[in-house]
């Protein structure tokens, strides 16, 4: 039998404009009532200057300063039960902090009414300006969150040669060939891993089979330096020749063979037809191109007034194993000498065909086509489309994947060691136990807030590619956690009592943690460098103290499969937001790879690409002092990713076009997909825009100065636009802010147009994420109280014997007359621990007042309407919901406030 909860709900009424009654706290219904004064007063102020009327604006005013004094009185009485609480916990530094927050809100609330009055009495121009300057004190403007950057390019490397020196002579040339106890143990590249040690078990620990399996069952990609790893090449099945090497290297010495690294120049033997097969390219100036686009150090052999060869640097391995019997099949043990090997350039190569590829015609208008409406296709999906719909008449029973370039490995199975390598060997520049610094790709990471350092670290990009990298936070000090549990979790704790540490997690465990703590809801800068051998780059990302983002390092591909990304039970919020950020990268990596074929392209990706999800929250500032964060949803930001093409044709730039495009609509796609919630993404909003007629500006060097200073954006939305114009970009925008579901912002193109890199912008609100409705709206409300309370990691207690006590969530709501309140009553039912009850009946009551009450699950159903009592069981979260409709009556209800009677 369930264990009951009765809620009596004793509702206080009060008449104010229903526009400003949407916030679930005290803190942020006075900071959006501010906001809203904030634009009528800066109306009146400029009519004023006019020499216009401003009755209007004065009424709303009056009215407004109605709904601020109702909210201060639920200030002070919200107040009173913090304080309250505080003292139950025994005071400490959370009781310092409400009373300093205590000493100063009200008084500057105080002021703001004299200043008010002040305005509604005379309304002149200096009132109107002292009112705009208390309200710009009290609620400093904050931008709206801008995501993307440039983030879909080109590295643009320059090209460089082999290096020729110093000259080294390996062993397996006469050099060094003592065995040191580095040639068989683990290095950072290339661990003795259980995967990895198995494979080579389960290839009997034979260096001829190993070596052939690495030859045979790894692709080759093309980027200079280690990216991966041995660990991440076994798992991907792919990799580049430093990453081979040390995939190589971990299996035999895993099965006890001494083994080591080779850097030198290389040329293709025997000449430029196995560098065409290789790389897929006929042109050698293409092969020349895509080298420098790959970032590896190249020079090409002319010889008869044309490119005969190229010289490339090249990472290999040498081993020390038996060959006297049987050429390193192991028969016997005898006869160990140092040998050079290679798995990257393919002995036998590729059987390729071309496909018909993509018409020039339908390339060019597509990427217009698809924008001019809502697509329920994705681009690849409306460009196969449209290729299958020519076909079924051209060519009937010839789908897409036809057009399609093709390459097939020719397998080489000699069951013995080769007596030589597959390329002349120029010079020898380097020989390794591990690879050295120079040539691995790594990431540093630093967290900073205002002009002090929180953490800095770091990691090999191998050691972080498909892993699960959190951005959380923590308590600073043991009291901070003893107040959040007091509040019954951080979601529940007022912002400004508590100080947070940022940490940087890696599946689960601490990479570093902030040497001090901010205020929960503060601001600070993420940093990310992406250091490789050609080069550094930084993106940078603005941060919410306690707020969980995940951000996903992929190295080419990804490792996860579509059931290693299906959302399922018991998954936590972690895991979501990192099984989102990696089906993201994947599937835009496959779209990428179909693209490529269809258009003949060889794509090179020379750095990791990184993609970040989380929440997207809502900080409630008033004297700068955060006071409150709501979550609105989740945003998804593919800040880095960068893209190298080269291939016939010359559609090289639409490529760039049309995966572009395909990048920015799976940016709603993965969560409408997943989380079968709507979503936006700059690609669906002009799709919005010019669907509802608003019209689409083109801005360049010729028009910006004309254009920009008549769009009402955002300051950072018009320096953004400024810049990327005086870069020599293009930017597509619509005229007007987009309003989508509960989303309002802008999404628009910035774009190279002679090379079609581009980044797809976005800032809006619920509160400038992807998806676009509110927590109430989701389908699956279970999934977004999980995701609005990340850390909550312990399980629901389900002994309904064991429930404590209940806390009410989301009070000191104002609502209208007959109509519903903006948000649902909420009740938590915990046990002693502050761990969620599930099972537990509550009742909601009406007691005075009137009105009606509904049940609400957990999915967002609505049940049949009481005027008096409704019964909700609590959910794996221990929450029960309800929606409760203001009545009109005040006659038996003193706790009511009444503003104008007119207003009803």
């Amino acid at each position: 039998m369930s264990r009951l909860f009765t809620l009596f709900v004793t509702v206080v009424l009060i008449y104010l404009l229903p526009a400003w009654s949407h916030a679930a706290t005290v803190a942020s219904d006075i900071s959006h009532a501010l906001t809203g004064a904030r634009v009528i007063a800066t109306q009146a102020l400029f009519k004023s200057r006019s020499g216009q009327p401003i009755s209007a604006e004065l009424s709303r005013l009056i009215a407004l300063r109605e709904e601020l004094s109702a909210l201060k009185l639920l200030l002070a009485e919200r107040r009173a039960a913090v304080e309250a609480r505080i003292s139950a916990q025994g005071g400490g530094s959370a009781a310092d902090r409400q009373q300093s927050m205590s000493s100063v809100l009200p008084a500057a609330l105080d002021d703001l009414f004299t200043m008010l009055d002040a305005v509604i009495g005379n309304g002149g121009t200096d009132s109107l300006q002292k009112l705009l300057d208390g309200i710009d004190r009290l609620v400093p403007k904050r931008a709206r969150p801008l995501l993307g950057s440039l983030p879909y390019r080109h590295t643009n490397y320059p090209p460089r040669e082999p290096a020729t020196a110093p000259p080294v002579v390996p062993a397996y040339k006469g050099g060094d060939r003592a065995i040191y106890a580095a040639d068989t143990a683990a290095s950072p590249e290339a661990p003795l891993s259980k995967e990895i040690v198995e494979l080579a078990q389960s290839l009997q620990w034979n260096p001829v089979l190993i070596y052939e399996w690495v030859k045979n069952n790894v692709e080759t990609e093309w980027y200079w330096g280690s990216m991966k790893g041995a660990g991440e090449t076994l798992r991907q099945k792919s990799g580049n020749d430093a990453d081979q090497a040390a995939l190589l290297v971990a299996l035999l010495r895993s099965a006890n063979f001494s083994a080591r690294y080779v850097r030198g120049t290389i040329d293709f033997f025997p000449g430029i037809e196995r560098a065409k097969n290789l790389t897929g390219l006929d042109d050698p100036l293409k092969i020349a191109d895509f080298f420098r686009k790959a970032g590896i150090p190249f020079k090409p052999v002319i010889s008869g007034g044309g490119i005969t060869n190229f010289l490339i640097e090249h990472i290999w391995v040498e081993a020390f194993i038996p060959y006297a019997n049987y050429r390193g099949a192991v028969v016997d043990d005898q006869g160990k000498i140092w040998l050079g090997l290679d798995t990257s350039i393919k002995p036998q190569g590729y059987t390729r065909s071309q496909g018909a590829g993509v018409p020039g015609d339908l390339l060019g208008i597509l990427r217009d086509d698809y924008l001019n409406a809502v697509q329920t296709l994705s681009p690849l999906e409306y460009l196969t489309g449209k290729l299958d719909e020519q076909l079924a008449v051209s060519q009937p029973g010839i789908s897409w994947s036809s057009l399609k370039d093709s390459a097939l490995l020719i397998p080489d199975v000699l069951k013995i060691i080769p007596d030589s390598m597959q390329f002349n060997q120029k010079q020898i520049t380097g020989e390794y136990q591990s690879l050295p610094d120079e040539l691995k790709h790594k990431l540093t990471f630093s967290a900073t807030a205002g002009g002090s350092e929180l953490f800095s670290i770091t990691q090999e990009t191998h050691k972080l590619s498909n892993k699960r990298l959190a951005l959380r936070a923590e308590p600073e000090t043991v009291e901070d956690q003893n107040t959040i549990n007091s509040f019954g979790g951080l979601n529940n704790t007022p912002a400004y009592l508590v100080r947070l540490r940022p940490v940087l997690t890696l599946d689960g465990e601490r990479l570093v943690v902030a040497q001090d703590g901010l205020p929960m809801g503060a601001d600070f800068t993420l940093t990310i460098d992406i250091v490789t051998p050609n080069g550094t780059e930084r993106i940078t990302s603005g941060q919410i103290n306690g707020n969980l983002s995940v951000i996903s390092v992929v190295a080419q591909q990804s490792t996860k499969s579509t059931n290693d990304t299906k959302i399922v039970d018991g998954d936590d919020a972690e895991t979501i937001l990192y099984k989102e950020s990696t089906s993201y990268i994947d599937r835009w990596s496959k779209a990428e790879d179909d693209l490529a074929a269809l258009l003949g392209q060889r794509i090179s990706r020379p750095t990791v690409t990184i993609a970040a999800v989380g929440g997207q929250m809502e900080v409630t500032t008033l004297l700068d002092i955060p006071h409150d964060m709501q979550w609105k949803g989740l945003y998804l930001d593919a800040g880095y990713r960068r893209i190298e093409t080269s291939g016939r044709n010359g559609q090289e730039k639409e490529f760039m076009r049309l995966s572009a495009l395909q990048g920015s609509i799976l940016e709603n796609r993965i969560f409408e997909d997943d989380l079968k919630v709507d979503s936006v993404s700059t690609a669906k909003l002009l799709q919005q825009a010019r669907t509802g007629g608003t019209p689409i500006i083109n801005i360049d060097k010729a028009n910006i100065d004309s254009l920009l200073p008549t769009f009402a954006f955002d300051d950072n939305v018009k320096a953004d636009i400024a810049n990327a114009v005086n870069q020599g970009l293009t930017v597509t925008i619509p005229q007007n802010e987009i309003a989508y579901q509960d989303w309002s912002g802008i999404g628009y193109v910035k774009e190279n147009p002679e090379t079609g890199e581009s980044g797809w912008m976005l800032s809006g609100s619920v509160a400038g994420g992807m998806t676009a409705v509110a927590k109430t709206a989701w389908i699956q409300q279970d999934l977004a109280s999980l995701l609005q309370s990340p850390y909550t990691t312990t399980k629901p207690n389900k002994n309904i014997n064991e429930a404590s006590r209940a806390l009410r969530i989301g009070d000191y709501q104002i609502g209208t007359a007959g109509k519903a309140l903006p948000a649902p009553l909420i009740v938590q039912v915990v046990d002693a621990k502050n761990n969620p009850v599930q099972g537990i009946e509550v009742t909601f009551r009406i007691i005075l007042g009137g009105g009606s009450i509904q049940t609400l699950s957990a999915t967002g159903a609505v049940g049949p309407k009481s005027e008096s009592t409704v019964k909700v069981t609590t959910g794996a979260d221990g929450i029960a919901r309800a929606k409760f409709t203001l009545g009109k009556y005040t006659a038996d209800a003193p706790l009511y406030l009444s503003g104008d009677p007119n207003a009803i």
